[in-house]
């Protein structure tokens, strides 16, 4: 990286003012801006669930998720509905939904 320095004058009645900055290059060169972006993004991805080892294509990973977030939607449905009709089974549902969700995602 190269310093500058960039120098104003400014004249304001009769007196001169000289101020001097340091300019610095950013580590960003406008070049290189696209792959530095993509590299963040891809260090900045999360997994989020605990995969089987049999899937391991990205399409069946994908499938995988879809069935997932399914049954964690299916789990919450019937939760809200229990309470709404103030059930007594909720307790067996809500048990079995944390359960899953441990069995699936890393951060439960």
């Amino acid at each position: 990286m190269s310093m500058a320095t960039k120098v104003t004058k400014t004249t304001k009645g009769s007196k001169t003012k000289t101020s001097t900055k340091k300019l610095t290059n950013k580590k960003l060169d406008t070049k290189n801006v696209k792959s530095t972006v993509k590299q963040i993004v891809k260090s900045k991805r999360e997994i989020k669930y605990k995969y089987p080892t049999e899937v391991e294509l990205p399409m069946d990973r994908k499938q995988w998720r879809q069935k997932v977030r399914g049954k964690l939607r299916k789990f919450e449905r019937d939760i809200t509905a229990m309470r709404k009709n103030k059930s007594k089974g909720i307790t067996k549902v809500n048990v079995a939904y944390k359960k899953y969700r441990k069995l699936v995602l890393l951060v439960p």
